[in-house]
């Protein structure tokens, strides 16, 4: 389309949802499992932070502190009660985070796998269709390339790196909601050294870049 860049995000998203055709849903099942991975990161410090809490004696039994009108007989009682419901929270937790980023995984590495397959295909399909003449101008070795290299590249970028850049955002996200939450003051402080750390990433993501470009030009 005119007005659009080739190198632009947007371009590449177009690229990326058109060569995914039937293969979508993974990629939205992907997505939940990161949001679920991140949300018990964000709150599985929260049973253990009770448990502490209740141990020193800041903070109530489970049974008070959630309205429950149950007599368990002594305090004893209530105790175990209590540690046994934090503890399994903590390990249910544990399991939800471990299961949601092995099915990301999983979903993205069949999603990756298949991006790739239909790229290859298309590109194949492409070149055989240009004249010869096309194919004479051009060097061999840059053909090949872009055809293996530059798809591999791609594949490891949504298999290896996806799951991690999307599951950090998402965690980043939700701790700042957290910490608004639960301290005004705090996220005020992270929201000011967010941007800083985020400038500095990008600086050495650009050279990253330069130097890429200056290796594949060789």
């Amino acid at each position: 389309k005119k007005g659009v860049r080739r190198d632009s995000l947007g371009y590449a998203l177009r690229l990326f949802y058109h060569y995914l055709v039937g293969q979508r849903y993974l990629f939205v099942l992907a997505l939940v499992m990161l949001v679920a991975e991140a949300a018990t990161a964000v709150f599985e410090a929260y049973p253990l932070a009770y448990l502490i809490d209740f141990l020193r004696g800041d903070r109530p039994d489970l049974l008070t502190f959630l309205g429950w009108s149950v007599t368990l007989g002594n305090p004893t009682n209530a105790m175990l009660v209590t540690v046994a419901l934090l503890t399994t929270a903590m390990i249910v937790m544990a399991a939800i985070n471990s299961l949601g980023d092995s099915l990301a995984e999983i979903y993205l590495a069949k999603g990756g796998r298949m991006l790739g397959y239909n790229l290859r295909k298309a590109m194949y399909t492409h070149l055989q269709r240009l004249s010869l003449s096309f194919h004479d101008q051009r060097r061999t070795g840059d053909v090949l390339t872009r055809v293996t290299g530059d798809v591999g590249e791609l594949e490891d970028l949504i298999i290896g790196s996806f799951s991690d850049i999307v599951g950090s955002i998402l965690v980043l996200i939700g701790t700042l909601l957290f910490l608004i939450y639960q301290s005004w003051q705090v996220a005020i402080g992270a929201v000011v050294i967010v941007p800083g750390m985020a400038l500095i990433s990008n600086w050495f993501s650009q050279r990253s870049k330069i130097a890429s470009k200056q290796l594949l030009a060789r």
